[in-house]
């Protein structure tokens, strides 16, 4: 009796930033979506002591989610309002990975799948050239460094040597929904090129991934050098013969 076939487990919807925030903290971003406030005015529509709302907006300007700049309205002293800033509007439900997946099913079926995976290698290494690593740098210097360029992106990425080889870990996929449908193509044709574009053109093997079921996505890193058969070379070298005059 053959095992049932089985399926990549469906991915997580994933808890909305807002949420964790906390009530009062999520009440004053939604307040501030609106426009500008000062914290009397936000004190008074969420019908708390202004004091607590200052607070919590400290909190927030520390973290980013809000920017305040002082405003003249009217006569006297000019009065602090406070606005959503770019770390604040991104805690807004945002929907990329729904669009870039639907996005992917599109050129798919226009282009076809060597297209698709070309362009997002060719993405991969755009990526990888705006990645700062020195090329003299030493193996080590160039995987941490990358290792961050990553966990920038949103892969919360770490180094670890198994078997005597380097492997950058993954414990979040940016892209999990497109990776879930099209596997082959954000894990290898994109993630795997990003990775060996950024160290030079080292060959990495994808050994692990969420996608399939693992609890991370796990690429090694063979930085040795691949061996040369010379067979391009003897090659060369006749037609050059070849084309010798007499």
């Amino acid at each position: 009796m053959h095992p049932a076939a089985t399926r990549p487990p469906a991915p997580e919807k994933p808890a909305e930033p807002l949420l964790l925030l906390g009530d009062t903290k999520r009440h004053i971003l939604e307040e501030l979506l609106a426009g500008p406030q000062g914290a009397p005015e936000l004190a008074r529509s969420m019908g708390i002591e202004v004091n607590a709302v200052r607070k919590h907006l400290d909190s927030l300007e520390h973290m980013g989610a809000v920017r305040y700049e002082f405003l003249r309205m009217g006569t006297g002293r000019p009065k602090k309002r406070y606005r959503l800033g770019p770390v604040g509007l991104e805690l807004f439900p945002r929907r990329y990975d729904l669009l870039f997946s639907r996005l992917l099913d599109t050129l798919l079926q226009k282009e076809g799948e060597a297209y698709v995976g070309a362009m997002l290698a060719g993405i991969a290494r755009e990526v990888a050239g705006g990645i700062a690593i020195p090329a003299d740098a030493p193996p080590e210097e160039r995987l941490e460094t990358l290792t961050g360029a990553l966990n920038d992106l949103g892969f919360r990425a770490s180094l670890e040597t198994r078997n005597g080889c380097p492997c950058i870990v993954n414990r979040n996929c940016v892209a999990l929904r497109a990776a879930s449908r099209h596997p082959g193509l954000i894990c290898r044709r994109f993630h795997s090129t990003l990775i060996s574009a950024a160290l030079g053109g080292p060959r990495v093997e994808l050994e692990g991934c969420i996608v399939r079921g693992d609890p991370e996505c796990r690429h090694a890193i063979h930085l040795e050098p691949a061996p040369r058969t010379g067979f391009r070379d003897k090659k060369v070298s006749k037609l050059r013969k070849l084309r010798k005059p007499p």
